[in-house]
C-alpha cells in the first residue's frame, strides 16, 4: 500500500533565523513521503540560498517580489498539484514540529476522505512550550463575523485530550487535502494576507468536507510579527468585512455588524487613541472604506 505523499510549503519573508530553524525540525521528520518546498516571498535576505544550500532535496521558489501570503502559498500549492500530491501541509516561517508532526496528521486525515483540512495542536512560544496558541484549528461564527483558536491560552501537556473532533475554523498551518483544493480553488490572493484562513474553511464546509483536529501533531508557534501594527489593522478590517460579505446571509448581519463596529472598530480604535497611536487607529477605519471600495491586494505599507 503506497503512503500518501504530502509537500510541506514554507512561506519566508524577511524571517531568515526563523525559517532555517523550521527546516531544521522538518529535517527531522519520520514520515517516508514527504517533500519539502521553500517559498522566499520576495525577501532582501540570503535564506533561499542558505537552504537551498544546506537542504538540497527542499525546492526552492525565490519570487522577485512579495506575493502575500495568500499569493506566496498558492505558488507552492500548485507546484504540489502538478507533482499530483494527496495532501499540502502550510506552514508559517515562526514555527516549528515534532517529528511525528506529519505522520499524525495523515493519520487523521486517511480516516476518512471528507477530512480536509486537519488541524494541528499549536503552542505558543518555542518547545517545551505548554500555553496553547490554538489546541487544533478554532472557530468562525458568521454572526459574530471573527474567528479564533481554541483554549487560547490555556496550559495543556501534549498527552491530553487526544481524541480528534470536528472544528469549524483550520488556521493558516494546517494539512490540506489536495481533493479539497481543486473542488474549492486556491486561497484568495485578493486579501494578500489575514482572513484567507477564514475564507477557505468555509468553502470547505460548504463544499462538505470537514476539518478536524489532530492532538497528537504537535507545533510551536514563535509569533513574531514582522508587519507593522497600522498595515496590519488596515488588512485585518478589510478582510474580515470581505470575508463576511461572501458568505453571510442578511441574518447574520444583524449581529455580525453591530458586533464587528463595537467589538473590533469602536473598541480597537478607543485602544489606540488613549495610547496615542493615531496611525494604527486610522487604519483601522481605512480598512472600512478599503473593503467598501472593493480594493484587494497590499495597501501601501
Amino acid at each position: 500500500m503506497s503512503v500518501p505523499s504530502v509537500y510541506a510549503i514554507a512561506l519566508n519573508y524577511n524571517t531568515r533565523e526563523m525559517t532555517i530553524g523550521l527546516f531544521e525540525s522538518l529535517a527531522k521528520l519520520v514520515y517516508p513521503n514527504v517533500h519539502l518546498v521553500l517559498v522566499d516571498n520576495g525577501s532582501k535576505d540570503d535564506c533561499a540560498a542558505v537552504v537551498a544550500s544546506r537542504w538540497p532535496q527542499v525546492k526552492v521558489f525565490a519570487l522577485p517580489q512579495n506575493l502575500g501570503y495568500a499569493g506566496g502559498c498558492n505558488v507552492g500549492i500548485r507546484y504540489a498539484l502538478e507533482a499530483d500530491a494527496d495532501y499540502v501541509l502550510l506552514l508559517n516561517s515562526d514555527t516549528v514540529v515534532n517529528p511525528p508532526f506529519v505522520d499524525e496528521l495523515v493519520a487523521v486525515g486517511e480516516k476518512d476522505p471528507r477530512n480536509g483540512f486537519i488541524c494541528p495542536r499549536i503552542y505558543a512560544g518555542a518547545p517545551p512550550s505548554d500555553v496553547l496558541w490554538s489546541d487544533g484549528g478554532g472557530y468562525y461564527s458568521l454572526w459574530t463575523g471573527f474567528a479564533d483558536g481554541y483554549a487560547r491560552g490555556r496550559r495543556r501537556p501534549p498527552e491530553a485530550l487526544l481524541d480528534s473532533r470536528e472544528v469549524t475554523f483550520a488556521t493558516g498551518c494546517c494539512l490540506a487535502r489536495t481533493e479539497t483544493i481543486r473542488k474549492i480553488g486556491l486561497l484568495d490572493e485578493g486579501l494578500f494576507a489575514y482572513a484567507e484562513d477564514i475564507d477557505w474553511s468555509t468553502k470547505a464546509l460548504r463544499a462538505g468536507y470537514k476539518i478536524i483536529t489532530a492532538p497528537q501533531a504537535l507545533m510551536w508557534h514563535l509569533e513574531i510579527r514582522a508587519t507593522t501594527s497600522a498595515w496590519r489593522f488596515r488588512l485585518t478590517t478589510r478582510n474580515t468585512l470581505r470575508v463576511h460579505w461572501r458568505h453571510a446571509r442578511w441574518w447574520h448581519c444583524l449581529t455580525a455588524w453591530p458586533f464587528i463596529f463595537v467589538r473590533w472598530l469602536g473598541y480597537m480604535t478607543f485602544r489606540e487613541v488613549i495610547h496615542g497611536r493615531w496611525r494604527e487607529a486610522g487604519a483601522l477605519w481605512k480598512g472600512v472604506t478599503d473593503a467598501l471600495a472593493g480594493r484587494t491586494g497590499s495597501p501601501p505599507r
